[in-house]
């Protein structure tokens, strides 16, 4: 969800990386605002694994930033690898841990956002109905697979408050519909 990225699953814009949670980052997995380095949280820093600003080391350290579960994470409350930001986490009996999220409370793995539950969603609320997959979201509150947009709901759609299966547009309830109110 964005504008502008050249890299996939970015919340936010200018993004050259992927998975990226801002803006202007060009490097991957990163929370925050012209980060250049990867798994960063914060603003510009060049290094890798850092918390905070203007860091332009590599941590020879296992996390960075406060209470993490895992290795490679930099922000606060991280469980598994390779996470930046805030209280990316496993909870449910699907998975011990997280791998490649940026954000906050992403339940999932490459996850970029805020509070996107299962595998490659970048927005806000995103989900599917049963955690089994890669689901491919983009946007606000959608739950299915394969959809962008805002308050989707079923599976290869886009655009605004869809309720069905392969439809694109605004309020379509109909299968296979494109344009307003089918």
């Amino acid at each position: 969800m964005g504008l502008f990225n050249s890299g996939h699953t970015n919340t936010g814009s200018f993004n050259a990386g992927s998975m990226n949670t801002g803006d202007f980052n060009s490097g991957n997995v990163n929370t925050g605002y012209f980060n250049s380095g990867n798994i960063n949280t914060g603003f510009f820093n060049s290094g890798d694994l850092n918390t905070g600003l203007f860091n332009s080391v590599n941590q020879p350290v296992q996390n960075s930033g406060w209470l993490h579960t895992g290795t490679n994470n930099s922000g606060y409350a991280n469980a598994g690898t390779f996470n930046s930001g805030f209280d990316n986490n496993a909870r449910d009996e699907h998975a011990e841990f997280v791998t490649g999220n940026s954000g906050l409370a992403n339940v999932g793995n490459y996850n970029a956002g805020i509070i996107n539950v299962d595998d490659h969603l970048s927005g806000f609320r995103n989900s599917v109905p049963t955690i089994t997959g890669t689901a491919n979201i983009s946007g606000f509150v959608n739950a299915g697979t394969s959809i962008s947009g805002f308050f989707n709901f079923g599976s290869l759609m886009s655009g605004f408050a869809n309720f069905d299966d392969e439809v694109s547009g605004y309020l379509n309830g109909d299968s296979r519909a494109s344009g307003w109110i089918h």
